[in-house]
């Protein structure tokens, strides 16, 4: 079962909510023509140094989705046994995989299913899609449209659901890892994560496809048609 958090997701207009992109340098980011899992710069030289691979980083989150307690909270356990460095690994997977979803239908996605979606929402929506799995994150990678077959999604829909998807936890459980090795050295994990992102080299790129209007609802119904007909309101 999936079990995703309770964050709400901020419910503002698409002006107030592209002031400023979530990570504007997203190395990943690509149109879903042009999705491949397999040619993906996980496994590229620029990333050499980092231990955890993308088959580890999925190991690890699929393990935790199957736990009794939240997926965020079994992702803290299974981190905290690791080492420093591997946790530190283990994140700049997970900012990777995000970023690889930091596409524009995406957040519009994103947008449908939260009645609106900010910058920082739209990050606690793709930790979210890694809540769900490896599968359904790669078929939302793919298009974002087919999230309207997975059943949090469909219920949100019928329950009037603002907060299904949106898992701020999530992004934040290597850090809570992390602390678990700092005596509660708060800043540790996300000084220590500078330091790594500086000395390895990014690969420069903030393509995040067609923007267009998600207040448009023509628009969203033509580039989301299915998700469209979940959560707008019928066409007059």
């Amino acid at each position: 079962m999936v079990k995703l958090g309770d964050q709400p997701a901020c419910l503002v207009s698409q002006d107030e909510a592209f002031l400023e992109p979530a990570h504007p340098m997203d190395p990943l980011s690509a149109a879903p023509a042009a999705w491949s899992i397999a040619v993906r710069i996980f496994d590229s030289l620029l990333w050499q140094s980092v231990h955890v691979n993308l088959d580890e980083f999925w190991s690890i989150v699929e393990s935790a989705r199957t736990d009794a307690k939240p997926t965020h909270e079994a992702l803290v356990d299974r981190l905290a046994v690791l080492t420093m460095d591997e946790i530190l690994d283990f994140q700049m997977r997970f900012d990777e995989v995000q970023d690889a979803v930091h596409r524009w239908d995406v957040w519009a996605a994103a947008y449908l299913i939260g009645g609106g979606c900010s910058d920082d929402s739209f990050s606690d929506f793709r930790a979210g899609l890694v809540a769900l799995g490896r599968s359904w994150f790669e078929k939302a990678a793919q298009s974002p449209d087919s999230l309207a077959d997975h059943p949090v999604v469909i219920e949100a829909a019928a329950q009037g659901d603002l907060d299904a998807i949106f898992y701020e936890d999530l992004g934040i459980a290597a850090g809570a890892a992390y602390d678990r090795h700092t005596d509660g050295d708060v800043d540790a994990f996300y000084e220590a994560l500078e330091v790594r992102m500086e000395a390895v080299e990014q690969a420069a790129g903030d393509d995040m496809g067609e923007d267009f209007d998600f207040d448009d609802d023509a628009q969203m119904r033509q580039r989301l048609p299915r998700l469209s007909a979940l959560f707008l309101p019928p066409a007059g």
